[in-house]
């Protein structure tokens, strides 16, 4: 199974078993659809490069460098000295981790950073949603939201594969 099937199955099934939440929160206030867009767009890309990162390059490294981005950023946008001396050691460990050798694929260490980046977003724009809104329906119509974009990347893949074996 390719990442981006496993992307279409993890967001399928928990889109189809949250969507109750849907139905049975009506009465909760609603977010504005511009932060459903925004929250499921980031969460699907987020998703189609987190499993891409994993497709290639070890699990343990992927969520390394996945963790280690958002933690740099923040520190570095604090403007503290400490903070900053320790995102830039952070960064050094992911160095000094003996299976972290030179048969790492390129590819896979951009989608891990990638995924870091979404997931900075993914942050910022989960807690700008109005806090009115319930966080499982957030969730619920993101998950919708990134359906989509987990089927394109399915697509993609398949139509790659197609081409390279024909």
């Amino acid at each position: 199974m390719g990442a981006a099937s496993a992307t279409v199955l993890r967001i399928g099934i928990a889109a189809i078993l949250t969507l109750p939440v849907i139905f049975m929160m009506k009465s909760s206030s609603r977010a504005p659809v511009r932060f459903i867009l925004k929250y499921g767009l980031v969460l699907g890309l987020m998703q189609v490069t987190f499993y891409r990162a994993i497709s290639t390059i070890d699990l343990s490294l992927a969520v390394s460098i996945e963790f280690t981005l958002p933690l740099v950023i923040g520190c570095i946008r604090s403007r503290n000295t400490t903070a900053r001396v320790a995102a830039a050691l952070a960064v050094a460990g992911l160095f000094m981790i003996p299976t972290y050798g030179a048969t790492t694929a390129l590819e896979g260490l951009f989608f891990a950073a990638a995924t870091g980046l979404l997931l900075t977003a993914y942050i910022h724009v989960g807690t700008s949603i109005p806090q009115a809104n319930h966080p499982m329906l957030t969730l619920s119509k993101g998950l919708w939201v990134a359906l989509p974009i987990a089927l394109a990347a399915f697509h993609g893949e398949r139509s790659t594969r197609c081409s390279i074996h024909s």
